[in-house]
């Protein structure tokens, strides 16, 4: 699946932004990929069952693969769910800022330009590790693992509701000894828990905050 992940990220460089929770059962051997307390309950939120499994703005899913590293009819099917969601209207605006040093720290602000509920829209930070070079067993083959989740930072309550309001998430951490400092990036959302939808997402390297 992360072939045809690889495939649109580098066309849409811009507008589509990933997370990769990898499975304890399957993650490739010698790797620190998998994160399983932070899996499981991102994959109890989306019911996941069958892997490989993508969940498209939290909304819309695909489940499965194709036999021997098969990727390439998916290319089609992921870009147009793509273009079903890109000119999505949404209400909130993102922007992260910080300081990458011995520890990171940054600042999440979401700022509203119209009026929406805050019931159960909750803002979520998550620190990714992207283009990690790693073998795929069951695909055979070598291939980059795209923004790969290294860690959940923060999950809080939005509290604003209002056109004009913003809020401030601020936290910080520190880079793993494995990681490569210059491909980590922190991703932040706001997403409703009941509904599961996706609303705003930003994402910004840790050396160009």
């Amino acid at each position: 699946m992360s072939f045809a992940l690889d495939t649109l990220l580098r066309e849409f460089p811009q507008t589509l932004m990933t997370v990769e929770w990898h499975s304890p059962n399957y993650t490739p051997g010698n790797s620190d990929f998998d994160l399983p307390d932070v899996y499981d309950y991102r994959g109890d939120l989306y019911d996941v069952g069958g892997i490989p499994h993508t969940q498209w703005n939290g909304v819309e899913e695909t489940v499965g693969g194709y036999g021997n590293g098969n990727w390439e009819p998916f290319v089609s099917i992921f870009t147009a769910l793509y273009n079903s969601m890109v000119g999505d209207e949404t209400p909130y605006e993102i922007s992260i800022n910080g300081y990458a040093g011995s520890e990171v720290s940054y600042d999440v602000i979401v700022t509203m330009d119209s009026d929406m509920s805050n019931s159960n829209q909750k803002v979520d930070v998550f620190v990714v590790e992207d283009n990690i070079w790693s073998y795929w067993t069951g695909a055979s083959q070598y291939h980059n693992a795209r923004n790969v989740a290294r860690d959940w930072l923060l999950s809080e309550d939005l509290t604003i509701s209002s056109s004009g309001q913003s809020e401030t998430f601020s936290g910080t951490f520190e880079l793993g000894d494995s990681w490569n400092a210059d491909s980590v990036k922190i991703i932040a959302i706001v997403q409703n828990y009941s509904s599961k939808q996706i609303y705003q997402v930003h994402q910004v390297n840790i050396n160009e905050m």
